[in-house]
């Protein structure tokens, strides 16, 4: 019994130089750095070519370019001819790159909560349901139905200590 299983990195997976074979030959790739990097007002390519260092390991930047660079990276394989995963995970933030590669959440969606997350230091506990609004415990509800979650019956994020953000559907 086999499958193909996909796990995405958090946080801590970054450093100078990552992607940058990839991006040289995808131009898939470095528009969706160029798109994220909108998002985050920083040059993506930039910051993962030249640095510096300690603006990459920022939480803000390293979270949305781990992110973006998982994705992009997930599609380019797929564009390849690598079938759909039968499992997909994550772990920190590569749980939303999780979600993206799962077609839960659409890129632009969850570049946006990761992007607002990662600004917060991640988002407060919060449930969002569907059916009969959103009923929210923070900010996190707001955010997730405003940026793509609608259609899902139920989500449910998280943070658990230390740095552990869980997102359920």
């Amino acid at each position: 019994m086999g499958g193909l299983a996909f796990l995405f990195p958090g946080q801590g997976a970054q450093y100078l130089g990552m992607g940058l074979d990839h991006l040289r030959q995808s131009p898939a790739m470095a528009a969706r750095l160029a798109e994220a990097g909108e998002v985050l007002g920083e040059d993506l390519v930039r910051l993962l070519t030249r640095g510096p260092r300690p603006l990459l390991a920022r939480t803000d930047i390293a979270q949305v370019a781990i992110f973006t660079l998982s994705v992009a990276l997930h599609e380019r394989l797929r564009a390849a001819g690598l079938p759909a995963p039968d499992v997909v995970a994550g772990h920190s933030v590569g749980q939303f790159s999780a979600l993206v590669a799962a077609e839960v959440l659409e890129f632009s969606a969850a570049l946006r909560l990761v992007a607002e997350g990662s600004r917060s230091a991640f988002l407060p506990d919060a449930v969002v349901h569907h059916e009969g609004g959103a009923s929210s415990g923070g900010k996190a509800s707001a955010f997730a139905v405003r940026y793509g979650m609608r259609n899902l019956p139920s989500v449910f994020v998280r943070n658990m200590p230390p740095g552990l953000l869980v997102l359920c559907c």
